[in-house]
C-alpha cells in the first residue's frame, strides 16, 4: 500500500521531517522533498546494515493491485544499534509500515522515518536525533562524575551532542564570491562522501555520533566515531594528521583547552557539507589557506562540554565564522562503534540525489 497521509497526520510528520536538521552521510534535502510524506506498508525482502548507511528492501502493492519494489534508507549500523535495531530486529518476510519523504528523482526510495515494525514498536529517525540519542544513553548507563583535576583531566571521557538547531534558511557563513558560485554549483551526485571521503571541520563536530577525548596517553586524542577519525594534540609542539586535518598545537588558558590548525588541504567540502548547520544541503568548500581555532570548556559540574570555534578563510569567507556545539557527559559504558565506510553503500546512497537544476536556487 503506497499513499499520502491523511491531512492530521501529514501535518505532524511534515514537522518531523522538516524541524530535522540535515546530519548523515548526505543532506535529505538532496535526495527527498521532506513537506511531502508518503506511507509505505510492505513486507521486507532485503536487510543491508552498513556504514555510512543502511537499507530496507520491501515489496508494496500498490492502488492498482501491483506489486513494486522500493527502497528504504536509514541510519548507519551504530546509530540504528542505538535506536535498538540490529539483524535481528528487522528481518525478510516481516510486514513494516513506513512513513518518509517523496523521492526527488523518479525512482521507489524513500528515508525511513517512522518505521513501525511488525509488534507495533514504533522508531522514529530523524528528528532532534542528537540529542535524543545522548538522553537515551543517558537515561540507559547513567550518568557519570567528573574525574576531577586539571581542565585535561576532566575534558578526558565519551560525549554526545546535547544541542539541536533551528535551521536557518540560508548557509549562516559569510561567503565571498568564490564560495557562493561553489554553492551555486553544488552536485550532491559528486561529493566526497561517495568516495568515503571524512567530512572536515567544522562539519564532524555537528553530526550525532560519539566523541571521546583520550587524556592518558602520551598525546591527547580527540576521537569522533564518525569515519574513525582521531585528531592528536600536543601542548608542547605540533602534531600532524590525519589526511586533511592539517596540524595542530595546543594550549591550555585557565579552564579552556585551545586547539589550532592550520595547514589544511583544499577540500570541497572543508568548510560545511551538504548535512550539517552549516551546509544547509549543500557543500561548501575551504582552501589550504583555511585556518580554525577550537575552544573547550566545561559547565553544569562538568557535564556538558562546550566547543566553540572560529574559522577563517580568505579564498571562500568575507570574514571569519564562529560558532558552537554542545556535547554531553556519558557513561564510559556507553559503547563506541569502529565505523568504517563501505564505498559501494556511500555510492548507492549518492545514486538518489537529485541533479542540481532540480534543487532550489541558492539565495545570495
Amino acid at each position: 500500500m503506497r499513499h499520502f497521509a491523511d491531512f492530521r497526520d501529514l501535518v505532524l510528520v511534515s514537522a518531523a521531517l522538516g524541524y530535522a536538521p540535515s546530519h548523515a552521510h548526505h543532506s535529505f534535502a538532496t535526495h527527498y522533498i521532506l513537506d511531502q510524506p508518503i506511507e509505505l506498508e510492505g513486507t521486507v525482502t532485503e536487510v543491508t546494515l552498513r556504514n555510512p548507511h543502511s537499507f530496507i528492501m520491501i515489496d508494496v502493492t500498490n492502488e492498482q493491485g501491483v506489486t513494486e519494489e522500493w527502497e528504504v534508507e536509514i541510519h548507519s549500523v551504530p546509530l540504528m544499534r542505538r535506536f535498538g535495531v540490529d539483524s535481528d530486529t528487522i528481518r525478510p518476510g516481516d510486514t513494516l509500515h513506513i512513513v518518509g519523504p517523496t523521492p526527488r528523482r523518479d525512482k521507489n526510495v524513500t528515508f525511513g522515518n517512522q518505521i513501525t515494525l511488525p509488534d507495533g514498536t514504533e522508531i522514529q529517525l530523524l528528528e532532534q536525533i542528537g540529542s535524543r540519542l545522548t538522553g537515551s544513553l543517558t537515561e540507559q548507563y547513567g550518568e557519570v562524575e567528573s574525574a576531577g583535576g586539571s581542565i585535561l583531566e576532566r575534558l578526558a571521557g565519551r560525549w554526545g551532542r546535547s544541542n539541536e538547531y533551528d535551521d536557518p534558511d540560508e548557509t549562516p557563513m559569510p561567503l565571498t564570491e568564490a564560495g557562493w558560485t561553489a554553492r551555486a554549483n553544488y552536485d550532491a551526485r559528486d561529493t566526497p562522501a561517495r568516495d568515503c571521503i571524512p567530512p572536515n571541520l567544522p562539519s564532524i563536530l555537528y553530526v550525532p555520533y560519539l566523541v571521546e577525548i583520550r587524556t592518558d596517553g602520551p598525546q591527547p586524542v580527540i576521537h569522533h566515531e564518525y569515519f574513525d577519525v582521531s585528531r592528536a594534540i600536543d601542548l608542547d609542539g605540533t602534531v600532524s594528521g590525519p589526511t586533511g586535518f592539517g596540524t595542530r598545537t595546543a594550549r591550555i588558558e585557565g579552564e579552556t583547552l585551545i586547539v589550532e590548525s592550520t595547514g589544511f588541504t583544499a577540500h570541497p567540502a572543508g568548510l560545511a557539507t551538504d548535512f550539517d548547520y552549516n551546509g544547509q544541503d549543500r557543500n561548501i568548500p575551504g582552501s589550504d589557506q583555511k585556518t580554525f581555532v577550537e575552544n573547550y570548556s566545561l559547565r553544569e559540574d562538568d557535564q556538558v562540554l562546550v566547543v566553540s570555534y572560529t574559522v577563517e578563510d580568505p579564498v571562500y569567507l568575507t570574514e571569519p565564522y564562529s560558532h558552537e556545539v554542545e556535547w554531553r557527559r556519558l557513561n564510559q559504558d556507553v559503547e563506541l562503534f569502529t565505523m568504517g565506510c563501505d564505498q559501494s553503500i556511500a555510492a548507492r546512497s549518492t545514486l538518489n540525489a537529485a541533479s542540481p537544476e532540480a534543487l532550489p536556487d541558492v539565495a545570495e
